[in-house]
Protein backbone atom coordinates (compact mmCIF):
# COMPACT_ATOMS: atom_id res chain seq x y z
CA UNK A 1 0.00 0.00 0.00
CA UNK A 2 2.92 2.82 0.50
CA UNK A 3 3.91 1.97 -2.98
CA UNK A 4 -0.28 2.93 -3.79
CA UNK A 5 0.00 5.86 -1.52
CA UNK A 6 3.19 7.08 -2.76
CA UNK A 7 1.99 6.85 -6.31
CA UNK A 8 -1.00 8.45 -5.69
CA UNK A 9 1.02 11.43 -3.62
CA UNK A 10 3.45 11.69 -6.46
CA UNK A 11 0.08 11.96 -8.85
CA UNK A 12 -1.39 14.68 -6.82
CA UNK A 13 2.11 16.76 -6.81
CA UNK A 14 2.68 16.29 -10.99
CA UNK A 15 5.78 14.45 -10.13
CA UNK A 16 3.92 11.92 -11.88
CA UNK A 17 1.67 12.48 -15.17
CA UNK A 18 -0.20 10.71 -17.98
CA UNK A 19 1.73 8.68 -20.04
CA UNK A 20 4.72 8.62 -17.30
CA UNK A 21 6.54 5.04 -17.55
CA UNK A 22 7.36 3.33 -14.30
CA UNK A 23 10.02 1.10 -13.58
CA UNK A 24 9.79 -2.67 -14.65
CA UNK A 25 8.40 -4.60 -11.60
CA UNK A 26 11.88 -6.02 -11.62
CA UNK A 27 13.90 -3.25 -11.29
CA UNK A 28 11.30 -1.42 -8.93
CA UNK A 29 11.97 -4.36 -6.78
CA UNK A 30 15.47 -4.36 -6.60
CA UNK A 31 15.44 -0.26 -6.03
CA UNK A 32 13.65 -0.39 -2.87
CA UNK A 33 15.42 -4.10 -1.90
CA UNK A 34 11.56 -5.86 -1.58
CA UNK A 35 10.38 -8.71 -3.46
CA UNK A 36 8.96 -8.44 -6.92
CA UNK A 37 5.86 -10.07 -5.95
CA UNK A 38 4.93 -7.03 -3.50
CA UNK A 39 5.64 -4.54 -6.40
CA UNK A 40 3.70 -6.62 -8.98
CA UNK A 41 0.46 -6.63 -5.57
CA UNK A 42 1.05 -2.94 -5.63
CA UNK A 43 1.14 -2.78 -9.38
CA UNK A 44 -2.08 -4.83 -9.80
CA UNK A 45 -3.69 -2.57 -7.42
CA UNK A 46 -2.81 0.67 -9.37
CA UNK A 47 -4.34 -0.98 -12.19
CA UNK A 48 -7.49 -1.99 -10.53
CA UNK A 49 -7.57 2.18 -9.30
CA UNK A 50 -7.71 3.32 -12.39
CA UNK A 51 -3.92 4.59 -12.59
CA UNK A 52 -1.99 2.49 -14.64
CA UNK A 53 -2.35 0.38 -17.91
CA UNK A 54 0.40 -2.09 -18.54
CA UNK A 55 1.22 -2.67 -22.17
CA UNK A 56 2.83 -6.51 -22.79
CA UNK A 57 6.46 -5.95 -24.27
CA UNK A 58 6.48 -2.12 -23.36
CA UNK A 59 5.89 -1.17 -20.13
CA UNK A 60 3.77 -0.07 -17.46
CA UNK A 61 2.52 3.75 -18.02
CA UNK A 62 0.73 6.03 -15.71
CA UNK A 63 -3.14 5.89 -17.22
CA UNK A 64 -5.56 7.40 -15.78
CA UNK A 65 -9.04 5.76 -16.23
CA UNK A 66 -11.70 8.61 -15.70
CA UNK A 67 -14.59 5.96 -15.27
CA UNK A 68 -12.44 3.96 -12.67
CA UNK A 69 -11.58 7.23 -10.77
CA UNK A 70 -14.97 8.62 -10.62
CA UNK A 71 -16.26 4.93 -8.78
CA UNK A 72 -13.24 5.91 -6.23
CA UNK A 73 -14.94 9.30 -5.93
CA UNK A 74 -17.65 7.77 -4.80
CA UNK A 75 -16.27 5.41 -1.93
CA UNK A 76 -14.77 8.71 -0.98
CA UNK A 77 -17.82 10.75 -0.38
CA UNK A 78 -19.18 7.58 0.98
CA UNK A 79 -16.50 7.70 3.61
CA UNK A 80 -16.50 11.62 4.08
CA UNK A 81 -20.49 11.03 5.15
CA UNK A 82 -19.62 8.17 7.60
CA UNK A 83 -17.30 10.53 8.62
CA UNK A 84 -19.53 13.27 9.08
CA UNK A 85 -22.18 11.48 10.68
CA UNK A 86 -19.42 9.96 13.63
CA UNK A 87 -18.23 14.04 13.88
CA UNK A 88 -22.48 14.31 14.12
CA UNK A 89 -22.36 11.83 17.25
CA UNK A 90 -19.39 13.16 18.75
CA UNK A 91 -21.16 16.40 18.84
CA UNK A 92 -18.79 18.13 16.57
CA UNK A 93 -19.52 21.88 15.25
CA UNK A 94 -18.68 22.54 11.54
CA UNK A 95 -15.92 24.58 12.80
CA UNK A 96 -14.81 22.19 14.42
CA UNK A 97 -14.65 19.52 11.98
CA UNK A 98 -13.38 22.28 9.21
CA UNK A 99 -10.52 23.14 11.64
CA UNK A 100 -9.21 19.29 11.53
CA UNK A 101 -9.89 18.65 8.19
CA UNK A 102 -7.31 22.30 7.22
CA UNK A 103 -4.90 20.56 9.98
CA UNK A 104 -4.52 17.31 8.20
CA UNK A 105 -4.55 18.96 4.93
CA UNK A 106 -1.52 20.87 6.23
CA UNK A 107 0.12 17.70 7.31
CA UNK A 108 -0.50 16.22 3.66
CA UNK A 109 1.23 18.28 2.44
CA UNK A 110 3.91 18.43 4.10
CA UNK A 111 4.26 15.06 4.30
CA UNK A 112 4.52 15.04 0.60
CA UNK A 113 6.78 18.03 0.41
CA UNK A 114 9.12 16.45 2.50
CA UNK A 115 9.61 12.70 0.26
Amino acid sequence: MQIVDQTKQALANELLSEGDQLPSVRELARTLTVNQSTIARAYKEMEILGMISTIPGKGTFISINPKKIEWEKEKVEEKARDLLTECKFLGLCYEEVLEMIEKLQKEVELDVTSK
